[in-house]
């Protein structure tokens, strides 16, 4: 294994002393896959990339690397020919066909996860088309000044639409994809290139991007993740929406705006007043629960 300047992780040996169980967890994504390989939201709902390589992530720390094959085997196979991906699949068919970038570009991540957690290079070689392909499309629709723009329409139009939390994952996966390349033994100066205007452009040029999508919390961390933004400066942006974001002793609400602040805090503070920690966290719960199933709670957050 050549140096990735990443420390290889493993699975934890003594599960017992996690606050989550990762047997439960990764056995209902394994029950969600299905024989080709796809892993939909759940067993009724779409399957999009981007969630897809997640949930093969997660087979992998639950240790079932052969069905975290067979999930990123699928993508291989559905892989269209421009190097992309359709946004959502049902059963197997395409359900809306816009090709996101973001999506496209993150089986970079999952493949590098997949290979510190297993140290398989000869499947990291069987994918790298897969990857090389993915990620050339990506850089294809790269705006001069660095930033990615969001996808092509189902009609085939480019949307010129920038996001700051898809760029800031595009890095990631871009990172990703270049530690690929450095264990296969490819070098490639223009991805190198591509990366560092992006990270440019996610660092000082917020102007690029989709502002009114600032509101989600996605935009206030993501580009710390990628990289982006290291050191005082990740701190300062960490420290500057930490109160627009955190609730304190509970967790980061996904979607900020000053109603559903103030709605969440009158909410929570007569539960508490009322009937005590308890309930308090209960109603947390189950906002968090109607946001995923869309229910009608969804104004909390």
């Amino acid at each position: 294994m050549k140096d990735t300047g990443i420390t290889p992780f493993k699975t934890p040996s003594d599960r017992a002393t996690l606050p989550l169980d990762i047997d439960f967890v990764a056995a209902m994504i394994l029950n969600a896959q299905r024989d080709s390989g796809e892993i939909p939201w759940n067993t009724d709902l779409k399957t999009d990339p981007w969630d897809h390589v997640e949930a093969a992530m997660g087979l992998c720390v639950g240790g079932y690397h052969r069905e975290a094959r067979k999930a990123f085997k699928w993508l291989a196979d559905t892989q269209l020919k421009e190097g992309c991906w359709y946004a959502a699949y049902k059963n197997g068919f395409p359900e809306d066909t816009t090709r996101d970038t973001n999506m496209s570009a993150y089986i970079a991540v999952g493949l590098l996860h997949y290979y510190l957690a297993t140290g398989d290079i000869s499947f990291l070689n069987d994918m790298w088309d897969t990857v090389h392909a993915a990620i050339e499309f990506v850089l294809r629709m790269q705006a001069p000044e660095g930033e990615i723009y969001w996808a092509i329409s189902p009609e085939g139009n480019i949307d010129t639409m920038a996001l700051l939390a898809g760029s800031s994952s595009i890095c990631m996966s871009l990172r990703c994809a270049l530690v690929i390349a450095n264990q296969l033994g490819f070098h490639l100066p223009a991805w190198n290139t591509a990366l560092k205007k992006l990270e440019t452009a996610v660092a000082t040029r917020p102007h690029l991007f989709n502002m009114t999508k600032s509101r989600y919390a996605m935009d206030w961390y993501y580009p710390v993740l990628c990289g982006a933004f290291t050191s005082a400066a990740a701190q300062r942006r960490i420290d500057q929406y930490w109160k627009k974001f955190v609730i304190n002793g509970q967790g980061v609400r996904c979607v900020f705006s000053i109603i559903s602040r103030f709605i969440h805090d009158f909410f929570l503070d007569f539960i508490f007043n009322k009937f005590g920690l308890y309930c308090c966290n209960s109603l947390v719960i189950i906002c968090h629960s109607s946001i995923f199933y869309g229910g009608r709670l969804n104004l909390v957050y």
